[in-house]
């Protein structure tokens, strides 16, 4: 609690928090990115990683489903569609 008096130790610890955020959303845009558009910017996107998200977005914000069950149930329909090809 006595950290939280000093102002330039909040203020410092407010700045490095914004910029950890920045490093997230730089990283998930990369991932997007690489996961969606497999071949690159000019080709068609992958459709079954397309429905996944859909599902996924889906099942934790309207069916309030937790996000373990979720994780590991993307993760199972992405091992079976790898399989199947």
């Amino acid at each position: 609690e006595s950290l939280r008096s000093n102002r330039s130790l909040t203020s410092a610890l407010s700045g490095i928090s914004a910029a950890v955020v920045g490093v997230i959303l730089n990283l998930a845009a990369v991932f997007a990115v690489a996961v969606f558009l497999p071949a690159g910017w000019g080709h068609p996107p992958d459709i079954f990683a397309l429905a996944l998200a859909g599902l996924a977005f889906a099942a934790l914000v309207f069916f309030r489903v937790d996000a373990v069950w979720v994780v590991i149930g993307g993760g199972a329909l992405g091992l079976l569609h790898a399989l199947s090809m």
